[in-house]
């Protein structure tokens, strides 16, 4: 099996839909590909939220609705910028040595511009000064982008771009990876919140499950099999945001820590965490945000921060581990073909398998390897106690 070509994808699927099960067939019946492994983020998401199902669940619709083989996109990645939410994961797909192509979504008829917008090397130096102007990073970034190429101004405008763009760069610095196979997103765009079309998007369709239930609209945007699991997945209640929880606890941790110890446990850099520290006097969380929230500063970036904060530990500050490259592969689930996948990955993959957590896991690991896992033992604690 490991010289058929096998398809690796990076996602959250929060929860898996139609445009998913879309991209699968599509690039399976173009490469001829006879497996799929799809690297997933666990139970928080990029855009900084609990997943609508944890990650086991997700897993289960992901099995059922055409992965073969699921594995962990550890929160280290999963709850940092696109860069490394990208980088992460093609390196954990590459690390696997069974995948042939990547295959990932995007906004654009012409990829191959992406591929070459991906080729300029970025440096501080080079982004300082569209920093210095208040800029977020990606704007700092499609800023200095642009400059090179006037027509990329649009596209990364798209957040499935801005993805692709990660992906495309991740790949660029492997040796012998596997190949890019960029698919056009049909169907609704990714923040699109009605629900319309055949080809619906997650935020729409967790919209629905989360007010309406398993409505008739919100059941037309799921394949045939994962449908079949969601009644069951429903029935044992999925996630439900409880802010005002939440913004305690929040505070709580907060005000326990400097603004030095704020910058050790979070990405917070520049006088934010000073910011992070006055904020608390907001009676609410989105008064919390509203506080923080800046052109350098976007909703997605402070609701990542919030969790690594929640996230982190003495032991293990979230910040320490920003550089950390993959340790592991953390198999989620998989099907009969995964299973045999798993059996060639004895011998190709380049990172240990972890099928399953024992007590004396982290006995005689790098320091690396354990702070990756405890902080990965961490999110799935705070998911559950939010839940």
């Amino acid at each position: 099996m490991s010289k058929a070509k096998v398809i690796g994808i990076v996602a959250e699927y929060n929860p898996f839909h139609k445009g998913h099960a879309y991209q699968i067939n599509t690039a399976k019946k173009a490469l001829g590909a006879t497996a799929v492994v799809a690297v997933m983020s666990g139970n928080f998401t990029q855009r900084g939220e609990a997943a609508y199902f944890d990650k086991w669940q997700r897993t289960q619709l992901a099995l059922a609705g055409g992965v073969d083989l699921v594995l962990e996109l550890p929160v280290i990645y999963a709850l940092r910028s696109s860069e490394s939410f990208g980088k992460g994961g093609i390196e954990l797909l590459a690390a696997t040595g069974v995948v042939s192509h990547v295959v990932f979504g995007c906004e654009t008829p012409h990829p191959e511009l992406l591929a070459q917008i991906a080729g300029i090397k970025l440096t501080k130096t080079k982004l300082a000064p569209y920093l210095s102007k208040g800029m977020t990073y990606g704007a700092a970034v499609a800023a200095h982008v642009t400059a090179q190429y006037p027509e990329a101004q649009k596209l990364l405008q798209e957040p499935n771009n801005i993805l692709a763009l990660s992906y495309y760069q991740a790949l660029s610095k492997l040796k012998n990876g596997p190949l890019p196979y960029p698919i056009m997103r049909q169907g609704a765009g990714y923040k699109e919140v009605e629900l319309g079309g055949t080809l619906p998007s997650a935020q729409a369709l967790r919209q629905e499950l989360s007010t309406k239930g398993l409505s008739a609209q919100a059941a037309a945007g799921f394949p045939p099999q994962v449908l079949a699991l969601l009644p069951g997945l429903l029935s044992q209640e999925p996630f439900i945001d409880h802010a005002e929880i939440f913004y305690l606890l929040l505070k709580h941790t907060i005000s326990k820590l400097t603004a030095e110890e704020i910058a050790k446990h979070s990405d917070c850099s520049e006088g934010l965490e000073n910011k992070f520290l006055e904020a608390i006097k907001a009676t609410n969380y989105p008064d919390f945000l509203a506080v923080l929230k800046s052109k350098r500063y976007p909703l997605t970036r402070l609701r990542r921060l919030c969790y690594q904060l929640l996230i982190s530990s003495p032991a293990v500050p979230f910040a320490t581990t920003r550089k950390l490259s993959p340790q592991y592969l953390r198999v989620l689930g998989f099907t009969d073909t995964g299973r045999q996948l798993l059996k060639t990955m004895k011998t190709t993959a380049t990172l240990p398998l972890i099928t399953k957590l024992h007590k004396n896991e982290f006995n005689a690991k790098p320091a690396a390897f354990r702070a990756e896992l405890a902080t990965d033992l961490a999110a799935t604690n705070l998911y559950d106690l939010l839940k």
